[in-house]
């Protein structure tokens, strides 16, 4: 649309991309033919297009530390599925379980405890990752000491579907558990809370639970979760990379040559694991969900390669399911959105899902939580929709006969600009940067920027970008404003630290961009310019700009 004198003004459109896979990288050939589209789940359970979301008592345990737990459980017998998670009963959290496919929730007690902390439900996993058919239910019950010492947890065991709990074991450190598939008696646990949260220590049991002792040796930067793959090689989550172990815990080995973000140059952290038996390297194949998309290892978690949705956050990994060919298949969630890894292809898996985080219970398969409550998909290929996350590139205009400054995502808004949709004047200066183009897998310290347009014979005839939530919530309710977009594109709002002199604001990473004010408040004619050269956003102000300092961290 073409506003006052030909200013730009948008139309409210968000640019999007075709839907398209994204194939792994050369070094991922061996996984081309490994996932395959397949009928998932048993016929036994009616079919329905979409995810399904039931509105679901979800209530996240109240005075957990260091660890992102939402407790959920699967548990398959008979070709019946019973669930269980943490909900609420009134004002109480209190474990709550489905018998009908989460259609209707019913409180469950729990032996000797009273409004249970929970931090934790699991089962005994199968070799694929899928719900558990052992028939057992665990849960952990945790009781704080102090707020400087991590949480002290129950383990109690369910074999009748919840009915009934026996204490396995009672005031142990682990909290968060990870059974070895390949062999019941070995459990490994993490805690949580003040200390764990700088400082983890690693707990293995070799009775089922029963007795716990502390692997010394596992002592490392912040344990985020602990996966254990087929053969029962361990695999710790630190914040920074994957350590690995092959002797239940005794020694670690580090990943070699941990890769950096191409887009940031940071380091990359790990989010999650998932491990399955893969047709051609075994029980040696593992995936890593991090800051950076996927890597993936044929060596048990000694080297890493690139595996798709690079420079995008990824959070969850989970085993959907196997399919008919013995082929299992896998859930990707990152912020606002999931995905399918099949056949060597990334593709979408949001058609019907609830636009919020998602969480991938593990051992989950079809379910999903997310705030809207529990998402569930019976047929994965009903399922695929929507779109990949993706980078944009952020293109600036200048008007000569304005002397105005304008920035949009290269895309349909910009090809119009340039076959002259916004009126004469309009030129590309040659400057561009690297920005998400939305918050679908951004990371989280990365938020959308709002754009306004001058209000059509109050305002002025420019656009005004700010990263900033209060100072974005203060030109809405100036009349002179109008809101065009609340998330134009996606960046960092600058840090803040202070030195000898006034606070100052900076980008830890990326590229950054500093705006400058043309001072024409008074002829009712204000522009912003932001650009990333320092020497440029000074010798500005010499000719009468104002300078207003870093305002946008972008990727490059």
């Amino acid at each position: 649309m073409v506003g006052q004198s030909g200013e730009i003004v948008a139309e409210g459109v968000a640019r999007r991309t075709p839907v398209y896979p994204i194939k792994l990288r050369p070094a991922s050939r061996y996984f081309r033919s490994l996932l395959a589209i397949a009928p998932l789940f048993l016929t036994a359970w009616p079919a329905h297009a979409q995810w399904l979301t039931r509105p679901a008592p979800w209530k996240q345990p109240a005075y957990y530390l260091g660890i992102d737990v939402q407790a959920f459980a699967a548990l398959e017998t008979n070709a019946a599925r019973t669930l269980f998670a943490l909900g609420s009963a009134g004002n109480d959290s209190a474990l709550v379980r489905s018998d009908d496919d989460g259609r209707n929730w019913q409180v469950v007690p729990v032996r000797g405890a009273t409004n249970p902390l929970i931090l934790w439900l699991g089962t005994i996993p199968t070799t694929q990752g899928t719900a558990s058919r052992h028939g057992a239910v665990f849960a952990t019950l945790a009781h704080l000491d102090s707020f400087y010492t991590n949480f002290r947890c129950d383990l109690l065991r369910s074999d009748d579907g919840g009915i009934g709990w026996d204490i396995v074991a009672l005031s142990t450190y682990a909290c968060v558990l990870a059974f070895d598939p390949s062999s019941a008696r070995f459990v490994y646990g993490i805690a949580t809370g003040y200390p764990a949260d700088s400082n983890s220590q690693i707990w293995r049991s070799g009775d089922g639970g029963a007795t716990w002792t502390s692997v010394s040796s596992a002592r490392f930067d912040p344990v985020r979760a602990i996966r254990v793959g087929t053969d029962g090689t361990v695999y710790a989550v630190t914040d920074a990379d994957v350590r690995v172990s092959h002797d239940h815990g005794d020694t670690w080995s580090p990943a070699f040559s941990w890769p950096t973000n191409s887009l940031t140059g940071e380091r990359v952290l790990t989010k999650d694991v998932a491990t399955f038996r893969h047709p051609v390297f075994g029980d040696r194949f593992a995936l890593a969900a991090t800051t950076d998309g996927l890597y993936q290892s044929m060596d048990a978690g000694q080297s890493w390669t690139a595996a798709g949705l690079q420079g995008f956050q990824v959070d969850y990994l989970d085993v959907a399911g196997v399919g008919s060919d013995g082929v299992p298949q896998i859930l990707i969630g990152y912020r606002n959105g999931l995905a399918l890894l099949r056949e060597g292809a990334i593709v979408p898996l949001a058609n019907g899902l609830p636009s919020s985080p998602v969480t991938l219970p593990k051992g989950g398969g079809r379910y999903v939580l997310s705030a809207a409550g529990l998402s569930i998909c019976n047929d994965l290929a009903s399922c695929i929709g929507g779109a990949l996350p993706y980078t944009g590139t952020l293109v600036e205009y200048h008007n000569a006969l304005l002397d105005h400054y304008f920035m949009t995502l290269d895309g349909p808004e910009a090809r119009g600009i340039d076959l002259g949709a916004a009126g004469p004047g309009w030129t590309r200066t040659g400057a561009a940067y690297q920005v998400f183009a939305d918050g679908t897998a951004a990371p989280f310290q990365f938020q959308g920027v709002c754009r306004f347009y001058g209000t059509p014979r109050i305002g002025p005839n420019s656009h005004f970008y700010t990263i900033d939530p209060r100072e974005c919530s203060d030109v809405q309710a100036d009349p002179g404003w109008t809101l065009e977009s609340a998330g134009a594109f996606v960046a960092q709002e600058p840090l803040t630290r202070s030195g000898s002199g006034p606070y100052e604001r900076y980008c830890a990473s990326g590229r950054t961009l500093y705006r400058l004010y043309n001072n024409r408040f008074a002829q009712n004619d204000s522009n912003h310019w932001y650009v990333a050269d320092l020497a440029l956003y000074q010798s500005m102000q010499a000719q009468g700009w104002k300078g207003e300092g870093p305002q946008l961290c972008v990727l490059r």
